[in-house]
């Protein structure tokens, strides 16, 4: 898709035949025009131009010499229906040409067919054009998103739906009724646990973090008869059919998805936090069902993305730089080079449980249940892994 603006400029989308340039340029205005030094780092990793081209996209401006002049991106936002602007810069000699309202109106229409609904950018004071041309558009300053050093702005869009069926669709959405006759999934994810000053996912002794979501998880699947995987800070519960837990939880026989996981997860939250002395963790749900042949393949994939996770978090830890962006195998590689790793190396793929009883992974994927004690011995002082001076020798 090209746009020609005039006999000098056109607007293309981004390809990696550009990525030297497009970096180049957000350096010379980002950096050396407007003085933040501390985005050098970011721009040349390059991060933020790998996006899903489905629902996310990046614009260039070019002149003549098909040198780049301006820019403009879009990413989907954690938030629903939310996508974020970013990148919106022009080459200071090509300003007051038309060229930020061509790469904002084809990053709009993107965004609309997208069916987003809500628009976010971030900026600075100090950028006072950018800051008038946003509030033209109609982006007013956030009331519900904080900033330290800067500000947020956000746009409604009605993109042609009444806020009345774009909320009744996100009403029924969770409003919906689970199976009654396929196995129930529930997964918990601690809320930012990862970055925790009060303790580390790795930890493994007596009343750690690792300890005290084996004796939850323990408990759950014996008081509700399940079977659950669990590793860092997720777990996933499985259940033989949502009977099973509503009959626990609630009397009026509501299989309602919402119902189901607002309780479970506050009993969940409550009897992790009585173990927890640390600091209160709460936990983000879903809930879903699923056919019975597919149990064994969710399982197997809840192991290998908890592998993935827990070796990153570990050579994070241990200060390895972009550790979330090495190849799996490497991973496991460099964990398995630290002497530190072998304390705690049982928990990588998940741990999982069966009706209270610790049971063998491999053994379960492989069609067999066989229950196991525990086969490391557990150390006795919690060592802080990013206290190491000397790794990966």
């Amino acid at each position: 898709m090209e746009k020609i603006i005039d006999d000098e400029i056109t607007i293309r989308e981004y390809s990696n035949d550009y990525e030297n340039k497009v970096v180049e340029f957000l350096i010379e205005v980002a950096i050396n025009e407007f003085g933040f030094i501390e985005w050098q780092d970011y721009f040349y990793k390059k991060d933020f131009l790998n996006v899903d081209r489905e629902s996310e996209n990046f614009w260039i401006a070019v002149n003549n010499q098909n040198n780049v002049i301006g820019t403009i991106g879009v990413v989907k936002d954690e938030n629903p229906h939310t996508a974020k602007i970013n990148s919106l810069y022009v080459a200071k000699e090509y300003r007051r040409r038309g060229i930020a309202s061509n790469l904002y109106e084809i990053c709009l229409d993107f965004i609309k067919k997208n069916d987003y609904n809500i628009i976010i950018l971030h900026t600075y004071e100090k950028f006072k054009n950018a800051i008038k041309f946003y509030e033209k558009q109609g982006f007013q300053v956030s009331k519900y998103i904080q900033s330290k050093d800067g500000i947020w702005y956000c746009k409604y869009i009605n993109n042609g739906h009444s806020w009345n069926n774009y909320f009744g669709n996100i009403r029924a959405k969770y409003n919906m009724r689970v199976s009654k006759k396929k196995p129930l999934v529930i997964d918990l994810d601690g809320k930012n646990v990862t970055t925790s000053a009060f303790f580390s996912l790795l930890d493994n002794t007596k009343d750690g973090f690792l300890d005290i979501m084996e004796k939850t998880v323990k408990h759950f699947t014996y008081e509700y008869n399940c079977l659950a995987i669990f590793g860092v800070d997720e777990v996933s519960f499985i259940f033989d059919n949502a009977e099973t837990i509503i009959d626990k939880i609630n009397k009026n026989r509501n299989f309602k998805a919402d119902e189901i996981i607002s309780i479970f997860s506050q009993y969940f939250f409550e009897y992790f936090n009585k173990l927890n002395e640390k600091q209160s963790i709460y936990w983000h749900g879903e809930i879903f069902s699923i056919p019975e042949q597919k149990v064994k393949s969710y399982i197997r994939y809840k192991s290998d993305s908890i592998l993935n996770v827990f070796t990153t978090y570990f050579l994070k830890k241990n200060m390895i730089k972009d550790a979330g962006h090495i190849k799996l195998n490497e991973k496991i590689k460099l964990c398995n080079e630290n002497n530190y790793y072998k304390d705690i190396e049982e928990y990588e793929r998940g741990i999982l449980y069966f009706k209270g009883e610790r049971i063998d992974l491999d053994e379960y994927l492989n069609g067999d249940i066989k229950i196991i004690e525990e086969t490391k011995k557990k150390i006795d002082t919690y060592v802080d892994p990013t206290s190491f001076n000397e790794l990966f020798k």
